[in-house]
């Protein structure tokens, strides 16, 4: 199993227990704020977004997955986002069902969606494939495909670590 962390955050600003030193974004919510002295723009947030579903998708291409399951979906409809997102996110939610299985393009909203914080969903297979979403921007990948993967070249702004999803193992029978 070949099982990874994508995040916009370099690996040199975390301290010995993992955790990230650096002033940094951490939500759509965020456009339009200062971090480390900089504003985060509407178009840098989209950059970032944009290189977390380039690279799922690459992901995906290199374990040879062409589709993943909706084995857990909560939808954030507490959630005001202020980045103008939110008629495209309810239009997109629409079409997100727990259960139903989705192809590549499809996926690309899904991805969209959790890192909008509209909603939260883990996206499986049957065969150990998937994406899980974290708090503060984290996305965890993982695969029982192990052969190609570890050789991906990911797009320079994305960083990749090995680490286990936490979400893994989430009870999901449970109601909340």
């Amino acid at each position: 199993m070949v099982a990874l962390r994508i995040t916009k955050y370099n690996p040199r600003f975390r301290d010995k227990t993992g955790a990230y030193k650096k002033d940094d974004w951490t939500s759509a919510s965020d456009i339009g704020r200062v971090f480390d002295g900089k504003l985060l723009t509407l178009d840098e947030y989209l950059a970032a977004e944009d290189a977390y579903v380039g690279a799922a998708l690459l992901f995906l291409k290199n374990a040879q997955v062409k589709s993943l399951k909706v084995t857990y979906f909560e939808e954030r409809s507490d959630f005001d986002n202020p980045s103008g997102f939110e008629a495209q996110n309810k239009l997109w939610l629409e079409d997100v069902e727990l259960g139903r299985e989705y192809l590549e393009s499809d996926l690309s909203k899904i991805i969209r969606l959790n890192l909008r914080e509209a909603c939260w969903t883990k996206l499986e297979d049957d065969n150990g494939t998937y994406i899980h979403f974290g708090y503060d921007y984290y996305m965890y990948v993982g695969s029982n495909k192990t052969s190609k993967i570890v050789e991906i070249q990911f797009p320079g702004s994305i960083f990749v670590e090995k680490f286990e999803s936490p979400y893994h193992d989430l009870d999901v029978s449970e109601d909340e």
